[in-house]
């Protein structure tokens, strides 16, 4: 995107508005939200519940398209679950307009998955990490740009 001005903040994401004047000249937006952490090596499969954590993920993915000059939104997980990663997308895609998703990392070759209704086209923007496979943590991401 060639950021020439990048800040990082810690705060309630939900609760910053996004008319604040400050905040009025977001372009882009990094939203790597809390996860069940399924694609990590210390990861309890007896604690995880990826419909409490996708919900959670679902509004902040939907408020951080709600900054109106917001052209890009990177969404990750550590997550290997569906529900979380694709789930939320396809929920983000079909409750937000004016967003799309555009191939991230052309190169790679693990897609995303086509479940929880993320249509093939948009699962092949995504990215997975798989751990086996690719000897990495699980990671999830997609890239989401403003509609032109």
């Amino acid at each position: 995107l060639g950021a020439s001005r990048v800040a990082g903040e810690q705060a309630d994401f939900l609760a910053v508005s996004s008319s604040e004047a400050r905040l009025r000249l977001v372009q882009a937006i990094v939203l790597d939200p809390s996860c069940s952490g399924s694609g990590t090596t210390f990861f309890q499969h007896d604690t995880c519940s990826p419909a409490l954590y996708a919900s959670s993920q679902q509004q902040l993915l939907q408020h951080a398209m709600s900054f109106s000059q917001a052209l890009a939104i990177v969404y990750s997980t550590c997550s290997i679950c569906d529900e979380e990663n694709e789930g939320v997308v396809a929920f983000a895609l079909r409750s937000c307009t004016g967003w799309r998703l555009h191939p991230a990392l052309p190169v790679w070759p693990r897609r995303g998955n086509e479940s929880c209704g993320l249509l093939p086209e948009e699962a092949v923007c995504c990215l997975r990490f798989c751990p086996r496979r690719d000897r990495t943590s699980g990671f999830f991401i997609a890239l989401f740009v403003r509609k032109t």
